[in-house]
């Protein structure tokens, strides 16, 4: 056998053996389990959380020379129109990065509000988000209740709607999963809280 005919069989081996290594590893990222990830706290999808469209009053754009997301000429503002009620938040909402949902949170038969104002869109904390929730009380008044969250989800508990939050605990790897209530003034409270983690 010549020289060339060696060289060239050497090299097509090595060709096949990177293939095979190629493939073995995508096989096996395949096949190990895929860390779940929550969804964006603007992007929820529960029936009894439906979303809502908000006219932002007088909003700016900020951004008139951005070049990229998420808010090249979107609009700013810290007062909001929905249902035809007129909102003003502590902190300006962004029109790409915020969202309303609505809901009876404290069982009176009056919808309550939830905003939710993304302000880490990347790195590590993507998703971190301050949530405002303006909750029905007597004399058809709304009380304002904030939290700051790594991740918002919702669920149906004895009938109520409750929120649940989410903050990495001391490690840096779990996290503390804490699910609120409402009561019938308004008035946020602790229904549990636990320890979570991904598994």
């Amino acid at each position: 056998m010549s020289i060339d005919y060696l060289r060239n069989g050497g090299l097509m081996m090595k060709i096949i053996l990177t293939c095979i290594t190629i493939c073995c590893g995508l096989f096996l990222c395949a096949a190990s389990p895929v860390k779940k990830t929550f969804e964006w706290a603007t992007d929820l999808k529960y029936p009894f959380l439906p979303k809502q469209k908000m006219v932002f009053i007088n909003g700016v754009v900020k951004n008139t020379e951005a070049t990229a997301l998420p808010d090249i000429e979107a609009k700013y503002s810290n007062r909001v129109r929905v249902d035809n009620l007129i909102f003003t938040l502590p902190g300006e909402l962004c029109e790409t990065m915020s969202a309303c949902y609505k809901a009876d949170l404290n069982g009176d038969k009056v919808p309550d509000y939830v905003f939710v104002s993304i302000k880490v869109w990347n790195g590590r904390f993507a998703g971190q988000s301050d949530v405002g929730i303006f909750v029905s009380g007597p004399g058809k008044t709304y009380a304002f209740k904030a939290f700051e969250t790594r991740h918002l989800e919702a669920e149906v508990i004895n009938g109520k709607v409750m929120l649940v939050k989410y903050a990495y605990s001391d490690d840096e790897e779990t996290y503390i999963r804490q699910v609120y209530t409402f009561r019938s003034d308004g008035n946020l409270h602790l229904y549990k809280a636990e320890k979570f983690a991904w598994q």
